[in-house]
């Protein structure tokens, strides 16, 4: 994994770990998740995770790995506060594991 700084000069993956609770009733939807996470136009990967049902609530964790744009990676933390704003309306928890 790379530090922040040093992703200001290459493209670079963020690793987001996006979970489910089960502390609402919202459902996991995939696909407007990856849109929220390609919202730069990046390319968005899912690494890692796996949501169960317990007692009709769904919980879980996915991984996710998505691509800043390189135009524009001098703004890094910008486009980071961006996709983590977006996803935040998708799932209980967001937070950046790290940089690829």
């Amino acid at each position: 994994m790379k530090p922040l700084s040093d992703i200001a000069q290459t493209d670079a993956q963020v690793l987001l770990d996006v979970r489910f609770t089960g502390a609402s009733f919202r459902e996991p939807d995939i696909g407007a998740l990856t849109s929220a996470l390609s919202v730069n136009g990046g390319r968005v990967s899912f690494v890692h995770g796996g949501i169960d049902r317990i007692q009709g609530h769904a919980q879980g964790r996915l991984i996710f790995a998505t691509q800043l744009q390189a135009s524009a990676a001098n703004n890094a933390q910008a486009q980071i506060a961006s996709l983590l704003e977006h996803v935040r309306g998708y799932a209980n928890h967001v937070e950046v594991l790290g940089y690829v």
